[in-house]
């Protein structure tokens, strides 16, 4: 249930957009179709421009703030400047020609400025950010915790069909029965000949090929939220794109 909630709410809730006052106003005057993101299967969200230019609004002020601290930080050292990355200056979108709150970022697939913009995520069909990442994080933690337990439930089990199928076919590299593998899988074509002839799977079958896929998706999964938690108050984006002074610089959203 976990995992649903928070898949959806990755896919429904808004990452934070930034909105104009110009864009604003002129909503008022028309409505436009493509104010849309995001969604699942045939269903997508409607961006909501009032609360989008509040939210950009308050990162402006945010960010505002966390600037002159930074400058009376600098005044303090005696005039001396600290590098700062990221920095809370405001910036203008090379793409799109909006002023945007810093941190922010231009998304090519939605085609909008993102506030916080971590990644674009296929299998959300949205974007990640300021206010859905935690949604992202969650989804994460629910399935590789999912994954895990199916790994430590099924693993005795899975150990016993695998050491008796070595004994009886004999241990090769290639499969003794199917050659697909060290796991002898039975191909697509043998699942659905067994399925006609006695009306189900064999359960050693399917086991065999469930543990494997748990703990293929659990490791995969554990290899991508691992950097999200060592990013140390960096996004993604920001990770990768000034990698040469990442480290150097210091991080004022670190907390």
């Amino acid at each position: 249930l976990n995992i649903f909630i928070n898949y959806l709410r990755c896919c429904f809730e808004s990452p934070g957009f930034v909105v104009e006052k110009s864009e604003l106003q002129n909503m008022k005057n028309h409505v436009r179709d493509d104010y849309t993101f995001g969604g699942c299967c045939c269903l997508t969200s409607r961006i909501n421009l009032a609360r989008e230019h509040a939210r950009s609004e308050e990162a402006f002020k945010e960010h505002a703030e966390l600037e002159k601290q930074m400058q009376d930080a600098d005044a303090s050292k005696g005039g001396v400047k600290i590098v700062y990355y990221p920095s809370p200056e405001t910036t203008v979108c090379k793409k799109s020609g909006v002023t945007r709150p810093a941190r922010a970022h231009y998304c090519r697939v939605l085609e909008r400025n993102v506030l916080e913009y971590d990644h674009h995520c296929p299998w959300v069909n949205n974007c990640i950010g300021k206010y859905n990442y935690r949604y992202f994080i969650q989804l994460l933690s629910y399935l590789i915790g999912g994954c895990l337990y199916g790994v430590g439930l099924l693993g005795a089990e899975f150990y016993v069909v695998m050491r008796r199928h070595f004994v009886t076919y004999g241990f090769r590299p290639l499969g003794a029965r199917y050659t697909t593998g060290l796991l002898d899988l039975p191909p697509p074509w043998a699942l659905l000949d067994q399925y006609r002839s006695n009306g189900r799977i064999d359960d050693e079958e399917v086991l065999r090929m469930a543990f494997p896929l748990m703990a293929g998706v659990g490791l995969v999964l554990c290899l991508i939220i691992l950097p999200h938690l060592r990013l140390g108050g960096l996004t993604t984006v920001e990770r990768l794109g000034r990698h040469d002074i990442v480290g150097l610089a210091v991080n004022p959203y670190h907390r």
